[in-house]
């Protein structure tokens, strides 16, 4: 007679999923879509998470670390971490905020200091028509970025369990 033991995969409850599951694919739109759209003189584009003049491959960091905290909710050896693991996606989250409103300031101030040489060779009339084909604006990816901190802040904060 044999014994056959049923090997059940553990479970996470719907309502546990839906708040790591938007975290996640807010962290995948974030890298996804461009940060900083420029226009200078007729030409533009975005720039991205992954860009090399932003966080390059380290980006990838960012869903690595919200996919991770979902996979905790399946491991049942990686339960009693769960609490570790969302708050290293917050810190994850947060970080990259940071240096990326950082590296964007910098390369702002950098821009209006080359705007500044510019008028001081050329004059201000030449300079003004070439000041004002240059734009910077905010892309989606900075929303996206935004509500992955603040929801990510959500997840961790105290009481909620």
């Amino acid at each position: 007679m044999t014994h056959t033991h049923e090997h059940t995969l553990p479970s996470a409850h719907g309502k546990d999923l839906v708040i790591p599951a938007m975290l996640a694919a807010l962290s995948v739109a974030a890298i996804s879509l461009p940060i900083v759209t420029m226009k200078t003189m007729g030409f533009s584009g975005g720039i991205a998470l992954p860009s090399p003049h932003l966080l390059g491959g380290t980006a990838y960091l960012l869903p690595l670390a919200f996919l991770i905290s979902i996979g905790s909710r399946f491991a049942p050896q990686a339960r009693p971490y769960r609490r570790m693991i969302e708050i290293a996606a917050f810190a994850v989250a947060a970080v990259t905020t940071l240096y990326v409103v950082v590296t964007l300031l910098n390369g702002l101030s950098e821009m209006n200091a080359a705007n500044r040489q510019m008028s001081q060779m050329l004059g201000s009339a030449a300079t003004r028509q070439f000041s004002l084909s240059s734009a910077v604006s905010l892309g989606s990816g900075c929303i996206a970025l935004g509500l992955l901190v603040l929801g990510s802040l959500w997840q961790v904060r105290p009481g909620r369990r």
